[in-house]
Parts: structure tokens; C-alpha cells; sequence
């Protein structure tokens, strides 16, 4: 299988300050098209140079519900008595990277969700796993769509996904998960940052958990889980072998 060509979406992304990806985003995007063979396209965009932490509060933003699914009590109690505070601490957060976007196109929609991932370099020193947790502490806010957050080593992996989607979401998640850790580098993926549809704050679920889950047989658009994703997986990883 031929490696990605990122040079050129460089060159197109940026043309004024543009520079060869570096060897980490390479081995990330042949990664990615190595684990995603059962999608029908995967279009690649790489920046040199961009922000790369989470949205943090603004002015105006309501805090979550008490007893809102996955809400941290001392965070909103936080969020009420020192948003100025909160948002600071979030911002805190932020650093720049160079960013890997792979746009996931599925031949089937009712087995594989539509969306993208999210591949960053975080700052030299800091760990995966205390960023991740320091999102969900510090009040990171997530899309409305599903957004899900793993660390991988020094690397952020972030997945979207459609709200129209939400029937595969748990599958989708735990793909990215069950990658990481088969992935030559075998990622230590303990906890994920997840925020299902239309909420805009994380929760810290155990990976384990989200993998559990996403083997429990269900039904869905008339087709049973998750033997129909492994099929389609099957018959992808066969084409990518011919």
C-alpha cells in the first residue's frame, strides 16, 4: 500500500509558509488509512502550524445542569462562582501544532459513521492522558456533534462524528480505541474524553468500558451488531490486501 502524499495538502494548505510534514503526521496518515480500510474514501488535510487546544467557556456560556450525565459537580459549582477563573484555567490549555485531518467516508452509513479525526503534537513534556484529564476538569467545551478526545503517547487523537450518526457512535469510538492500542507504538489508552450529541462539556469514561460496550450484540437498521461492522471489516481489509 503506497504511502499518503502529504507534501502537496501542505503546499495547498499553506503555500506562504509551507514545509514537508514532518515524519510523525506521515506515519500517523498511512496509520490511519492502514486501520480504516473498510471506508470507502479517506481525504487527508495537513497544516504545518495551528491551534490545537480545546474551546474553552466564554462569555454567556450556561453552565451544565446539576445532575447532568457525566458533570462534575466541583466544576460546575466553579463554573457559577468564577467563569472568568474557569475560562483561564481552559485557556491555559491551548498550544500550537501541526494538525493531521483524515474525513472518514463510509460505504455504508448504517454500519460506519461519517466524520474526522483529529491528529496533534502536544508540547514537549506534557502527557496524553493528564491533558485529557485536565480537559474534562478544566472545562474544555466539545462540539455538539459527538466529540470524543484519546491520548496517544504525545500525541491528541480527536473524533467526529454526526449527530445522525449517534446509532454507531458507541462502535466508532471503541474502534478508535481498540487502534490504539494494536497500533505498533501499543498505546496506553486507559480513559477518553467523551461528549455524546448535543451536550458541550466531557466526561471521562474508562476505555475499557467504551470497548465493552461496543461488543454487546444489538439491532440496528435491521442488521445485527457488531458481527455487521466485522464483516465489512473483512471484506476491507481484503481489497486493501489485493
Amino acid at each position: 500500500m503506497p504511502a499518503v502524499a502529504l507534501v502537496a495538502l501542505a503546499l495547498a494548505a499553506a503555500p506562504a509558509r509551507a514545509q514537508e510534514p514532518p515524519p510523525e503526521a506521515q506515519q500517523w496518515a498511512d496509520r490511519i488509512r492502514r486501520d480504516y480500510p473498510h471506508y470507502q474514501d479517506i481525504t487527508f488535510q495537513f497544516l504545518p502550524s495551528a491551534p490545537a487546544g480545546p474551546p474553552c467557556p466564554g462569555p454567556g456560556l450556561r453552565p451544565p445542569p446539576a445532575g447532568a450525565p457525566g458533570v462534575d459537580a466541583a466544576y460546575r459549582a466553579r463554573l457559577i462562582a468564577d467563569p472568568d477563573g474557569v475560562a483561564a484555567a481552559c485557556g491555559a490549555l491551548n498550544f500550537r501544532s501541526w494538525m493531521l485531518r483524515a474525513d472518514l467516508t463510509p460505504g455504508d452509513q448504517r454500519i460506519f459513521s461519517p466524520g474526522w479525526l483529529r491528529v496533534v503534537e502536544l508540547p514537549t513534556g506534557v502527557s496524553g492522558p493528564d491533558r485529557v484529564a485536565a480537559m474534562v476538569r478544566d472545562g474544555a467545551v466539545a462540539s455538539k456533534a459527538f466529540h470524543a478526545v484519546a491520548p496517544a503517547g504525545r500525541f491528541l487523537v480527536d473524533l467526529h462524528l454526526p449527530c445522525a450518526a449517534s446509532g454507531v457512535t458507541t462502535y466508532d469510538v471503541a474502534d478508535l480505541v481498540v487502534g490504539l492500542r494494536a497500533s505498533p507504538d501499543s498505546y496506553d489508552v486507559s480513559a477518553v474524553a467523551v461528549s455524546p450529541c448535543g451536550r458541550t462539556w466531557f466526561s471521562l469514561e474508562e476505555a475499557d468500558d467504551l470497548v465493552k460496550r461496543a461488543q454487546e450484540p444489538r439491532e440496528y437498521w435491521g442488521l445485527d451488531f457488531p458481527e455487521a461492522r466485522d464483516r465489512a471489516r473483512q471484506r476491507g481489509g481484503a481489497r486493501q490486501a489485493d
